[in-house]
């Protein structure tokens, strides 16, 4: 079937931090600590409960539901994106369609780096999990506007300003000597493997 509904997507301007364009492959360094900002599928969570509000109200009290749309409200990158600037970050990008597993995927390629991440490190509301669980919606592969990964070789220093400024983050992981792209699970190692699509737009297209 055909996406019938609209999906919201946002495009970030920003200003260059050098004169001339810096390839980050030329300045990420096997080591360096990887840092999400935020929770993961916030944009996805609101989407989820906009589409389905008739439904989810027969299960879940407004003021649960409410939350959820209360995420469109944290949507906005330039905050951490300028704390990072100020710190001197490595590489940054920002998680939107295809989630956290699809973004750390691209930050890979775009650093010529391998990647390994803890997934209890990857952080994550309540609210999401909930909504995600009926229809069978992954919330690793969800639309994750409002989240970004920084690139830094002083993860500490980069997660007290975020605080400082009343923005939470979290050092998820590091960059590695090799190409491949790794999140850690108990005593699990998985590959992650690029969603080919973002789970919302599977969602949508099976309404």
């Amino acid at each position: 079937k055909a996406v019938n509904s609209a999906i919201i997507t946002f495009t970030v301007f920003g200003k260059y931090i050098f004169e001339e364009y810096v390839n980050p492959k030329d300045i990420a360094n096997v080591g360096d600590c990887i840092i999400m900002t935020k929770q993961i599928g916030l944009s996805g969570t609101a989407a989820i409960a906009k589409e389905r509000f008739d439904e989810l109200k027969e299960k879940f009290q407004f003021s649960y539901i409410k939350k959820a749309f209360e995420m469109e409200a944290c949507m906005d990158i330039r905050s951490e994106a300028a704390v990072a600037e100020n710190l001197g970050a490595r590489v940054m990008h920002d998680l939107s369609r295809g989630g956290i597993y699809l973004g750390l995927w691209q930050l890979s390629e775009k650093t010529g780096r391998g990647v390994e991440v803890l997934m209890d490190k990857i952080d994550i509301k309540q609210e999401t999990i909930e909504l995600c669980e009926p229809y069978g919606i992954n919330p690793y592969k969800l639309m994750s506007n409002g989240a970004l990964l920084i690139v830094t070789n002083d993860g500490e220093r980069v997660i007290e300003e975020l605080k400082h400024q009343g923005i939470s983050g979290n050092i998820i992981g590091r960059l590695t000597d090799n190409n491949d792209k790794v999140i850690l699970k108990n005593e699990d190692r998985r590959y992650i493997e690029p969603p080919k699509r973002d789970e919302i737009e599977i969602f949508l297209s099976e309404k």
